[in-house]
């Protein structure tokens, strides 16, 4: 398992990203999000590292569940990829401590509350060999 993590950090302000993620590159465990620089980059067997921590908050979009701190909590049915699509819109609010995603250009919903106090990247972890996906800051 691997996470590429965004180079810009984020400490304060409102940040926007697109993940493009296409269906065949997915695999068991694709979860995006943001995390800290203590976040591991790589463990082994299938895990999702996004989300696995106190300092990290993702969303799954293989199972359509939020993580974090290694556990998965519900997310509104009406905000989960379908197949075929592969665009999510992610929205960190760090005046206001909320992350937000948005699938496929629905309104956005607030995914978490808890996000202030730390330096954060965005972030993608995946089990898929090969895998693609693009991360762009919006």
């Amino acid at each position: 398992t691997d996470l590429a993590r965004g180079g810009l950090p984020m400490e304060y302000g409102i940040h926007v990203y697109q993940f493009d993620w296409p269906d065949e590159y997915r695999g068991s465990h694709a979860v995006i999000g943001v995390c800290s620089d203590s976040t591991p980059l790589s463990a082994r067997g299938y895990t999702s590292l996004v989300g696995a921590n106190n300092s990290s908050w993702g969303l799954d979009l293989a199972r359509g569940v939020l993580r974090h701190a290694g556990r998965d909590h519900d997310f509104q049915s009406r905000h989960r990829l379908k197949h075929g699509e592969r665009v999510v819109v992610m929205i960190v609010d760090l005046i206001n401590g909320t992350l937000a995603f948005s699938v496929n250009r629905d309104s956005p919903c607030i995914a978490f509350i808890n996000v202030k106090g730390h330096t954060l990247y965005a972030a993608a972890s995946a089990v898929y060999g090969g895998c693609e996906v693009e991360m762009k800051y919006l």
